[in-house]
């Protein structure tokens, strides 16, 4: 029992000198890494590029917000147009809408009365000829005596 808590023990310890190192090193990465930053940053702060390059960004900022006023202006313009626009159309279409559908309707009676103009005819001409025919055939042979024999034989 002894040994297996001195083992145990043991890893603990190594465990814990491998995560104060690891800390220790990252602590110093990261010190080092400030301390450059730092010096750069007093070094253009000393040269006077810092301060140039603020001041040309603040002008940037300054003409970004003044554009996208102007954009945001004309934009609204544009917006009230773009809906008169679609209210013209709309008109537009209703008014197109109602003329083709009267055009349609129209040329649909049109095209219906002219095919029973054409149609009426031939099929009363049929009608007409084939009553026709029968009564002629049924004269014919009252003529020739056909249809006699009946009479005939009374």
């Amino acid at each position: 029992m002894d040994t297996r808590m001195v083992i145990f023990l043991a890893c603990v310890s190594v465990t814990m000198f491998l995560n104060a190192g690891v800390l220790f090193f990252t602590y110093k990465a990261w010190s080092s890494a400030a301390s450059k930053a730092m010096d750069r940053m007093s070094e253009l702060e000393k040269s006077g590029q810092l301060r140039q390059a603020l001041n040309t960004m603040q002008n940037s900022s300054a003409e970004a917000a003044r554009i996208s006023g102007i954009v945001k202006e004309r934009m609204s313009g544009i917006s009230k147009s773009l809906e008169s626009m679609e209210t013209t159309y709309t008109k537009a279409l209703s008014a197109s809408d109602a003329v083709f559908s009267m055009a349609f309707r129209a040329i649909h009676f049109t095209a219906a009365t002219t095919q029973k103009v054409v149609t009426f005819p031939v099929k009363n001409v049929l009608l007409v000829t084939s009553v026709l025919q029968r009564v002629i055939g049924f004269i014919r042979r009252h003529e020739n005596g056909v249809g006699a024999t009946s009479r005939q034989n009374r």
